[in-house]
Order: C-alpha cells, then structure tokens, then sequence
C-alpha cells in the first residue's frame, strides 16, 4: 500500500493525497553582511493562505515581508520575512493555526536564549 494522508478544513469536504504530507519548513538565510531572514514554505499543504500569514507577521512583528513562487512547476510560495522570526511564526503557526509541532521542521534553528558570559 501507498502511504497517504487526509487533510480536513472547517467547511470543506476532507482531501486524501498520494505520499506523506511534507512539513512546513522554517529556515534562517544569511543575507548581505549580518542581515538574516526567515523563509517558510510548504504553507499551502495545511491550507494557510501566504498573503494572509504575511499580513499577520508584518503587523505583529513590524517587519518588511515578501511572498514569491517557488521554483519549480507548482510547488507553491515561499514567505521571506526581515530577521530571525522563528520562535514567532512557529508559535503563531500552533496556536492560531492549530498545527502540531511534528509538522514544523526547522524550530531547532530558533535563536537561544540566555546570558552571555563576560
């Protein structure tokens, strides 16, 4: 058997979709000098709209965003937000959006937290 998964959205039939649903990645890039961003994708698979999360991030956080297509055929957005907003999105994804933590790879690259020794 071909594994397979069911998606189930408030007002709407449930979708059942060939393979394994993949997880919403979270990812730091190092831009020009010390500047880092933060790139989500796979948002579409859970039904989250990417000019709407954007929205949301850039009003909360108050920082510059961006959403452009991946490359590829199909493959969806791919949400550019200012800064290391990791620990943020993740906690929005879970609590507004009600996403497990097992489908968000990547929360191991959020920022610690802590002292610095002097």
């Amino acid at each position: 058997m071909q594994p397979v998964h069911q998606l189930t959205f408030p007002g709407q039939a449930p979708q059942i979709r060939k393979g394994k649903i993949e997880p919403i990645k979270l990812n730091v890039a190092q831009r020009s000098g010390n500047k880092k961003v933060t790139l989500v994708e796979n948002l579409e698979l859970y039904g989250i709209d990417p000019p709407q999360l954007v929205h949301t991030v850039q009003t909360a956080v108050a920082c510059s965003t961006a959403v452009t297509p991946l490359p590829g055929r199909n493959k969806g957005f791919q949400v550019l937000i200012q800064g290391n907003q990791i620990v943020y999105v993740a906690g929005m994804l879970q609590d507004q959006y009600g996403i497990h933590q097992k489908y968000i790879s990547g929360l191991e690259k959020a920022p610690k937290s802590g002292k610095k020794k002097r």
